[in-house]
């Protein structure tokens, strides 16, 4: 299940391993839409808030089954922390931290059996574009 309705239809920003102004390398995924759009767990799992100067508020998710972690960032509103299910709405998308004024959810998974979060090694990190969002566990 995707994290937003009409997924395929939300236009794209920065894209996985694009390189942009403020770093070589993308990654994640930028999803250009309006401030407040329901932002939908993929599966079940844990859901965590957490807050940071860069993705302002966020969602860890961590869905269940998996060594996966899939990060939502920017967001406007965080509705629920710890255990749901499948479709339930986590929070709403918004512009916080360095969005710089453009409405967007950054999106970016990565998978802790490949290694610990770390923005400078990409061999743990899955391009959201590619990943299988309707087997998520």
């Amino acid at each position: 299940m995707y994290p937003f309705e009409n997924w395929e239809k939300i236009k794209n920003g920065y894209k996985f391993g694009q390189k942009v102004s403020y770093t070589n390398f993308h990654l994640g995924l930028d999803k250009l839409i309006p401030v407040g759009t329901p932002l939908l767990a993929p599966s079940a799992g844990i859901a965590k808030f957490v807050t940071g100067p860069q993705g302002g508020s966020q969602i860890y998710f961590y869905p269940e089954g998996t060594s996966l972690v899939i990060r939502f960032l920017h967001l406007s509103k965080q509705l629920v922390s710890g255990h749901v299910e499948q479709g339930q709405t986590l929070g709403l998308s918004g512009m916080t931290g360095m969005a710089f004024n453009i409405p967007h959810c950054h999106i970016d998974i990565y998978d802790l059996s490949k290694g610990a979060f770390n923005l400078k090694q990409h061999q743990n990190f899955i391009d959201p574009l590619t990943f299988n969002w309707f087997i998520c566990p």
